[in-house]
């Protein structure tokens, strides 16, 4: 028996996802969005009608996102297109991801504002405008912390031969330091044996 890919999407209400505007493509990402939001008890304990202009809201969001995209280059808004899909697909992606609190971005915050009511209509069909930042404001945050932390860090390498490789007895090795800046930390010193490439801290 085959199993179900989607086991949280709803059905795609007919008028509004199979008319001329609608496409396989655009179908596929309306059927990941409503299977993203369909894992959460606020979004099941919403009315069809509210589920459907939710998840017609995003996916539009992120069809106009990549129309301007295109645009750019000077590019046609077309399906037959391949830069077009992908720069859709890109657009859809990012904001699967942060909408998704299982994704490697693991933040709540912008599936919560949306299945609050704290995003209003107008802003749903934004959503693919919008940057990192935006999206998920703590994580952002959190990385450009990290970023900067290891922008501080500096390293030294010299050769040395005081001391003695313990796996193949030779004296010549490589110190490599690495400087925080740090106040509170102190500095990682680790030597590798240029023979054998054994590496130990010292």
């Amino acid at each position: 028996m085959e199993s179900i890919k989607y086991p949280y999407a709803i059905p795609l209400k007919y008028e509004v996802f199979y008319g001329t505007k609608y496409n396989s493509h655009r179908r596929v990402k309306a059927i990941l969005i409503g299977d993203i939001l369909g894992r959460t008890p606020e979004f099941k304990n919403m009315s069809y009608d509210q589920q459907t202009l939710i998840i017609k809201e995003i996916e539009q969001g992120c069809y106009h996102a990549t129309c301007e995209e295109i645009s750019k280059y000077e590019q046609s808004a077309d399906w037959t297109n391949i830069m077009f899909r992908n720069i859709y697909n890109y657009i859809c992606g990012n904001l699967f991801q942060n909408i998704d609190p299982n994704s490697e971005v693991q933040s709540k915050y912008l599936i919560e504002k949306i299945l609050n009511g704290n995003i209003a209509s107008i802003d749903l069909c934004k959503l693919g405008e919008m940057n990192s930042d935006d999206l998920c404001p703590d994580k952002s945050i959190e990385i450009k912390k990290k970023i900067q932390e290891r922008a501080n860090i500096k390293f030294s390498k010299k050769i040395c031969t005081q001391d003695t490789c313990r796996k193949c007895k030779r004296k010549e090795y490589v110190v490599e330091r690495m400087h925080t800046r740090g106040l509170d930390e102190s500095d990682d010193n680790r030597a590798t044996c240029v023979f054998c490439q054994h590496t130990w801290r010292i």
